[in-house]
């Protein structure tokens, strides 16, 4: 399976951009573990986040564990390791945003400091990755 549902919210994968479905997944298995997406199609999120758009997931959980109940220390680790490898693994070109704890880029609009700083502590518990349209 690769990936779980870990919201309470029925979080919609279903016409999730193929790409990043694809380069979750395979992370997931080079990894061997699932990793749970709490956010994909469904409403709720702000609109240049690209979720209703099926353009993002948030994944908050690798293996058995949340991102909310790691040390400070492990979430940056791994929020980096994880969202790095799903963007290596889009086509070029397709990588838009990707905030977790220990990193915030966007390629189509840079920020100051103070900007990534904020996004690296909203996104603190999970990894949001947005790809380009097709």
């Amino acid at each position: 399976k690769h990936i779980r549902n870990t919201s309470s919210n029925n979080t919609d994968i279903s016409g999730v951009d193929h790409d990043l479905m694809d380069a979750v997944v395979r992370t997931s298995m080079q990894h061997r573990m699932d990793l749970g997406i709490s956010a994909g199609r469904e409403g709720g999120h702000s609109e240049a986040g690209h979720h209703a758009d099926g353009r993002a997931v948030d994944i908050n959980q690798l293996g058995d564990i949340r991102f909310r109940d790691m040390p400070a220390g492990e979430r940056v680790r791994l929020g980096n390791m994880i969202g790095a490898e799903i963007v290596n693994r889009l086509p070029e070109g397709r990588a838009l945003m990707l905030f977790e704890p220990g990193m915030a880029f966007n390629t189509q609009s840079p920020r100051n400091l103070k900007q990534t700083l904020g996004l690296m502590a909203a996104h603190w518990n999970h990894i949001h990755i947005t790809v380009t349209a097709p």
